[in-house]
């Protein structure tokens, strides 16, 4: 089956706008928290180490629960809500303890353990300690399904704390603590409705288990930010631009915020920590923005009530859940008593796309992380095992299931990089499976001929394939009048003029908004208000499907509608694209092909502008939109061409982007309103070898002229009839 692509190409970053800064603001406040036991209580009780809220603060949450409920579509069933706060200590105390209950020594120690020989932490990590310090470090608040209560964090200084506060301005701050208890209580119209004691939280490593907290948390969430923006965010065109910039990678968000309580423990967690804890909350939102989008709020009760999303995958790919289902193979291993024979079983899970991409990228560092995500956008399913022998020997076992043949070779390609020092791996197209689309990975002093047994033992497990049932809308009784409708550039500009959002956008909170934003006072103000400059906006945001070219068995791409073509680079190493990633803004791609592990990329996109862009003018914004998003930009040489009468600009480059150093050669060209780039570049140390196939590819680029439209034959003058 086809599979969405998750990379960004350098130049579809897209520019940060106006809302995305609102966005990087609230991240953090996201962390709150959602403590799950199994024991279910009928009635509120509040525990009686746990304090009353003051007067100021009751009346609030009083006010605040009408608002939630609001912003949610849903009414609490039972309006009482008993709530109360601590101070950190207790806070903290509270939380080891509720952790130990939900996650005690049998359950926590083989998650640490499967952990540790995934090396996903470090082997001197005790995990009982470090999580809940960490938690606790982000905590803002908490709700407890067992015992139906909500807390708060009680602080002389504030939530934020008084440095932050401060550069926020106190009514900035002062809604921003109020989006944590609104977020909580939406926990609470979610219990009451849907009942969170059934979602099975107790699986540490499910990812069924990740997926539904993601729904929880980000449903929880989106109540959260539309609370701070008074206004729905699935209204917001640009919504889920802001949201993608957030979630390309979680360790940039983190630092969005260095002043946020916690941000520097979570900066310096392990990343399967911090992402995770990251995943929940903002890619869970992303989920639920783009499910209320598809089918309003019935569709998002719809996936609480009767089918929330069974993977991680749905939540990265919410289509996978909308509109073309894919939910993951199922997978039982056996016990492997025959092949190991002495071992016996500490626990068993499975990683799902997210945690699988993860432990690509963090084995293969940064620079290789864009073919991480996408090698493991094929997943279709996986499990593992850990195995010990009474001398405490271990080994894991791991069986990935892949949705084709060729995603199982990207994956082991990768993995075979990834995984050196004492794995041993198969991927089932080597060894000639029927079944030609798993990879065995297995770590662990076995012998060759009990690697062999394991090996065939996996490549025997029968894969229990999905149903895929897809979303019924009209069952469900959703119509056009349930998806939300945009707001238009006006309700856009009201809603950016809101007292408390401009603070946002103009304070000095630590991320540069000030001196990007001499905002919405003034001329700019006064400009956005024009009609005419409200449609150009417009057109600037709106996404439009191009036409798709065809790629030649010559090799070369012709897009006769667009009218124009390209050989993108020849040899080793170079593949294209199955399918170009469209960035939430910006340009259009047409054609995108790699290089390798990410040392090569040459693309070829199409940016609509709402004016004609003046050819002189050309060169002096591509050499500042470059500036701009490659660090140590420099130049190294540039020219004006012309190229089958269309005006373009030419420059090579080097400077650094996502952490690569690379080398450059791009050329831009205007071609009526639309802009047109093709661009080729390489690690900075790989441009000698392969610097000549993109000079031959940028070379082979030209314009065709569009075909021409049917003339009418010159016939001799009729007769008039008689």
């Amino acid at each position: 089956m086809a599979r969405p692509k998750t990379i960004r190409t350098p130049n579809q970053k897209g520019s940060q706008t106006m809302l995305s800064r609102i966005f990087q603001v609230l991240s953090a406040l996201a962390l709150s928290a959602l403590i799950f036991r199994s024991a279910h209580a009928e009635e509120p009780q509040l525990p009686g180490d746990v304090e009353p809220l003051d007067p100021a603060l009751q009346e609030k949450m009083e006010r605040l629960k009408t608002t939630a409920e609001q912003y949610r579509g849903l009414k609490l069933k039972t309006p009482k809500l008993a709530a109360g706060q601590k101070d950190k200590e207790a806070l903290k105390k509270k939380v080891v303890q509720m952790f130990q209950e939900e996650l005690p020594p049998e359950k926590l120690t083989p998650l640490e353990r499967s952990l540790k020989q995934f090396e996903l932490i470090p082997q001197d990590m005790d995990l009982a300690k470090y999580y809940p310090e960490l938690l606790t470090s982000q905590i803002g608040g908490y709700y407890d399904p067992k015992l139906k209560y909500l807390v708060l964090v009680k602080s002389a200084d504030g939530v934020l704390g008084k440095e932050l506060t401060k550069k926020l301005g106190q009514e900035v701050a002062e809604r921003m603590e109020e989006t944590i208890l609104v977020h909580e209580i939406d926990h609470a119209i979610q219990d009451q409705h849907f009942d969170l004691s059934n979602y099975g939280h107790d699986t540490p490593m499910s990812d069924a288990a990740v997926a539904k907290l993601a729904l929880i948390e980000g449903d929880a969430t989106l109540v959260m930010y539309t609370y701070m923006l008074k206004t729905p965010m699935e209204r917001i065109p640009t919504a889920t631009m802001g949201i993608d910039m957030l979630t390309a990678d979680p360790k940039k968000m983190a630092e969005m915020m260095p002043s946020m309580p916690g941000a520097q423990e979570m900066l310096t967690a392990p990343a399967y920590i911090r992402d995770n804890m990251i995943f929940s909350y903002i890619q869970g939102l992303s989920f639920c923005l783009r499910v209320r989008q598809a089918g309003g709020q019935k569709l998002l009760d719809y996936a609480f009530a009767k089918d929330p999303p069974k993977s991680s995958e749905q939540i990265l790919h919410p289509e996978k859940w909308i509109t073309k289902r894919d939910d993951p193979i199922h997978i039982t291993l056996p016990d492997f008593a025959a092949q190991l024979p002495g071992y016996k079983k500490v626990t068993t899970g499975n990683w799902g796309e997210f945690n699988t991409r993860l432990l690509l990228s963090e084995k293969l560092g940064e620079a290789n992380r864009k073919q991480c995500l996408e090698a493991a956008a094929g997943w279709g399913g996986d499990a593992f095992v850990l195995l010990e022998r009474e001398d405490k020997q271990e080994v894991l076992v791991w069986l990935t299931a892949w949705d084709t043949p060729s995603d199982a070779s990207e994956f082991f390609d990768l993995a075979q990089r990834a995984f050196k020092v004492g794995w041993q791996m198969t991927s089932s197209h080597t060894v000639g499976a029927k079944e030609a689309a798993r990879v065995v990975l297995v770590r662990g002093e076995v012998s060759q001929e009990a690697y062999v047994a394991l090996r065939e033992a996996l490549l025997s497990v029968k894969l229990e394939s999905p149903v895929n049932t897809p979303v019924d809308f009209a069952a469900l009784g959703i119509t056009d009048e349930d998806r939300p409708k945009p707001l238009g550039v006006a309700e856009m500009l009201g809603l950016l003029n809101d007292p408390i959002t401009k603070k946002m956008l103009l304070s000095g909170s630590g991320i540069d908004m000030a001196e990007q934003g001499a905002g919405l006072d003034g001329t700019m103000g006064e400009m956005l208000k024009n009609p005419e400059v409200q449609k150009m906006v417009e057109q600037m945001f709106a996404q439009k499907d191009l036409p798709k070219g065809l790629l030649g068995d010559d090799g070369v791409y012709k897009n006769e509608t667009l009218g124009l073509n390209v050989k993108p680079p020849q040899g080793a190493g170079w593949v294209v694209s199955k399918e170009p990633t469209k960035a939430p803004m910006g340009p259009t791609p047409l054609l995108e092909a790699r290089l390798g592990l990410g040392t090569g990329t040459f693309v070829l996109v199409q940016q609509a502008m709402p004016m004609q862009v003046p050819p002189e003018m050309l060169s002096m914004a591509v050499d500042m939109g470059l500036g701009m998003q490659v660090k140590g930009f420099k130049k190294l040489q540039s020219a004006q061409l012309t190229t089958n009468e269309k005006k373009g600009y030419e420059v090579e480059y080097t400077g650094s982007l996502n952490g690569l150093e690379v080398h450059a050669l791009q050329r831009t060209y205007v071609s009526g309103t639309d802009m047109i780039m093709v661009m080729g570049s390489t690690a900075a140390e790989e441009w000698e070898k392969h610097g000549k196939a993109v000079q031959d590819a940028m070379a082979s680029f030209g314009f065709t002229a569009p075909p021409a439209k049917p003339q009418e034959k010159n016939l001799p003058p009729q007769k008039p009839a008689p």
